[in-house]
């Protein structure tokens, strides 16, 4: 079981643009069976094949067109923490083809909900089921002000949380070769874009900044990147390029506070 306080939510992390889309608990039959839900599927699917050199091919494709949104990697208590996004979840799972899935809640006790999702490989009957609990924040700023912006806010947790949960079982039933070629021309991709032709002083000197301007520290981004200023490259530009997507997102929050919010973090701007 994966427990993971909420961060949080962007939209493009979730696939349910309607609120209604959410199971109510009391909606919930304890005896699902994967065969009988996904009966009509499976009789589609007999006699498919798939082409692994193709799949190889595009999970390439895939990886370089999304680049920093394929993966997801921050310092945590001195461990590099790294993994693919709901974002190349779901497009490994279009090129995969013929992998249904679900998310169920099997408990809310207010403050945490308890969430169960599973996949099925429609082709080889290859299922997977997995345990996701989400910890409820409550609602900041904004959403804090009237009772329907909290109940936005509760909805948008809630999405985000069944859209990792749902992730979690695509990327177990997954070739993890398909996942690793993505992920590798991803980070390939988010390199070669890193400096667009720019000194690399330069580009040092924009990313301190735009942190800067952010409430963090260049001791802290020294600390992310575990080398000092002079010593970044293309590997801690890149780096520090994600830690700062997430910056913007709400998901990472400085030790210093600043009410000025975040500017958008782009190396093709011009230093003035």
């Amino acid at each position: 079981m994966i427990e993971e306080t909420f961060a949080a939510p962007t939209l493009q992390d979730s696939p349910f643009e309607n609120p209604q889309q959410l199971i109510q608990a009391n909606q919930i039959t304890q005896t699902l069976t994967p065969s009988g839900r996904y009966a009509d599927a499976v009789s589609m699917t007999q006699g498919m094949t798939r082409d692994m050199k193709h799949l190889a091919h595009q999970a390439k494709v895939v990886g370089e067109l999304l680049s920093t949104d394929a993966y997801y990697s921050w310092k945590q208590g001195g461990t590099q923490i790294e993994g693919a996004t709901v974002a190349l979840a779901n497009a490994l799972r279009t090129e995969y083809r013929a992998l249904a899935t679900s998310c169920d809640i099997v408990k809310d006790e207010g403050t945490k909900v308890h969430l169960r999702a599973r996949a099925i490989d429609l082709v080889n009957g290859v299922y997977e089921e997995r345990d996701f609990v989400m910890s409820r924040r409550p609602a900041p700023g904004k959403f804090a002000k009237k009772p329907e912006e909290r109940d936005r806010w509760d909805t948008l947790q809630m999405q985000v949380a069944q859209s990792k949960a749902i992730r979690n079982c695509i990327l177990r039933i997954l070739p993890a070769w398909m996942v690793n070629t993505a992920i590798r021309a991803a980070k390939e991709a988010a390199s070669s874009n890193a400096l667009k032709g720019k000194p690399l002083d330069e580009v040092r000197d924009q990313v301190i900044k735009a942190f800067t301007d952010s409430g963090w520290s260049k001791d802290q981004l020294i600390n992310h990147v575990s080398q000092p200023v002079e010593s970044w490259c293309l590997d801690e530009i890149v780096k520090l390029r994600e830690l700062y997507r997430r910056v913007q997102l709400g998901e990472i929050q400085s030790e210093v506070t600043t009410e000025k919010p975040p500017e958008m973090f782009d190396l093709k701007k011009k230093k003035k």
